[in-house]
């Protein structure tokens, strides 16, 4: 049994308007054309982006955000096991969660990350405060937004943005993707670029 319920109204709003309002549209600081992520308007029209909650209690901490993002991920890869689609996500919102501890979920991406994407998946973790920045715009915090949430999703053929600088995440993208770029006239030269870039990483050369 999972301990995930779903959003109350007010949270429905506050999560639609955000992603209507922010991610599904341009931003003059993001770095590049287009929508904040180009692919919640057509997952919210294909209705495969699902928003849950979980209530945080007072006393919670690392260890047991670390244990709900574990479990999100088994039951994001158990409900979309026959639909391997990359638009499926799955926004888990931290009911109760206050604002001295946002910082955990910033905590917890980092420290489940690895295993996140070693599963052929990709978390993001948002707040009111988060830090993250854009891939094309280091200046600008682009996952910003009004309910303390992390984000289970497939891994998707544009996240060579994220994942080009690791040997370890490279090595598990390239087995996904790495065959799309056996034509690289057909690829975006950027992504090309870093394509190029994390495989001499893997393979033990260096880009200084």
């Amino acid at each position: 049994m999972h301990p995930f319920i779903p959003l109350t109204a007010e949270q429905e709003a506050a999560l639609s308007g955000w992603l209507t309002g922010y991610v599904s549209a341009p931003h003059p600081e993001l770095g590049r054309d287009g929508p904040v992520c180009p692919f919640v308007a057509p997952a919210r029209r294909s209705g495969v982006l699902h928003g849950v909650r979980c209530r945080w209690l007072l006393g919670d901490g690392t260890p047991r955000m670390t244990a709900l993002i574990r479990t999100a991920m088994d039951a994001f890869e158990e409900r979309y096991a026959d639909r391997p689609t990359s638009l499926d996500s799955l926004i888990v919102v931290f009911d109760g969660l206050r604002p001295h501890q946002w910082h955990l979920i910033d905590d917890v991406y980092e420290e489940v990350k690895d295993e996140a994407v070693s599963r052929g998946l990709m978390l993001g973790q948002m707040h009111p405060e988060c830090d993250a920045r854009a891939a094309r715009n280091p200046a600008f915090p682009a996952n910003r937004s009004p309910l303390p949430q992390m984000v289970v999703r497939r891994m998707a053929f544009h996240d060579i943005l994220f994942l080009h600088h690791r040997p370890d995440w490279f090595t598990t993208y390239q087995e996904h993707y790495g065959h799309l770029y056996r034509s690289p006239d057909r690829v975006d030269p950027h992504y090309v670029r870093l394509f190029d870039s994390g495989a001499l990483v893997a393979a033990g050369g260096s880009l200084v």
